[in-house]
């Protein structure tokens, strides 16, 4: 990747760690090339052309050697800076862990997959990169809403699971659905393809709001450092939680899901 695709010039892990700190979320504005976005774009319009409309999830697509994900994941300076700043954030993050990728699309008038879906992610840094957002009434746009930094990192799994347990159900997602609705301008994230959205993904409590049919929405999500890699326990509830039956209404594709893909 060079220079002309994404821009990190000025962008030091040192810097980016301490506003994640002191505001929750940092917008990078205008990261990224207009014709890299282009292209990112029309590699989602392609994948509808091929598979139709419906809310879908396009699973690991930096696995696609050359494609625009594959470009962004593959670039030597946005992988120290992810690996910089989330050690930063958790200085137990193994520096070898790869970074993830998934590109959820709401589009059309088909099935739809459910929203309010608020969750904490695994990874020390998630990275949500806009690229189609639509302009309509509050609450009705698929928007990006955030209660940052809520928890600090749980030194055993046993107290993640119990986050988890507390805060993914459908109770209690509505009164947070409720509370941003009744404050949008504290906890709605205002996306601008060409931006950068970074939050501490395993400390910030997160989702999207209902996207109405007949708009398109499509977000590149990057996430890096798992906090409890490879813990048994993590994964075994995670197969039986009502969260992963929620997105498996989103068709996967490819068919094979990657594990515990959020929604941002």
């Amino acid at each position: 990747m060079n220079e002309k695709i994404v821009s990190l010039d000025g962008i030091a892990a040192s810097w980016l760690a301490n506003q994640l700190d002191d505001h929750g979320v940092v917008q990078l504005r205008d990261v990224f090339s207009d014709e890299w976005l282009e292209a990112l774009r029309v590699s989602v319009t392609d994948h509808m052309a091929r598979h139709g409309e419906g809310d879908f999830l396009i699973t690991q697509p930096d696995q696609e050697i050359g494609s625009p994900a594959h470009q962004l994941v593959s670039d030597p300076a946005l992988r120290q800076l992810f690996s910089e700043t989330a050690r930063l954030g958790f200085p137990k993050v193994d520096a070898a862990q790869e970074i993830r990728s998934g590109i959820p699309v709401r589009a059309g008038t088909g099935p739809r997959a459910r929203s309010n879906l608020f969750h904490y992610d695994a990874s020390v840094l998630t990275i949500v990169v806009p690229i189609f957002i639509p302009r309509a009434t509050v609450g009705s746009c698929g928007e990006l809403a955030t209660f940052a930094n809520k928890r600090p990192y749980r030194r055993f799994v046993a107290s993640h699971l119990v986050d988890v347990i507390r805060t993914y159900n459908s109770a209690y997602r509505r009164r947070v659905t409720k509370a941003v609705l009744d404050a949008p301008e504290k906890h709605i994230v205002a996306l601008q393809p060409g931006d950068a959205c970074v939050f501490w993904g395993y400390r910030t409590y997160h989702g999207n709001l209902v996207c109405a049919p007949g708009l398109l929405r499509a977000t590149l999500v990057l996430q890096y450092g798992e906090v409890h890699a490879d813990s048994w326990a993590l994964k075994v509830a995670w197969r039986f939680s009502r969260s992963r039956r929620a997105l498996r209404r989103f068709q996967y594709r490819p068919a094979e899901p990657a594990d515990a893909v959020p929604i941002a």
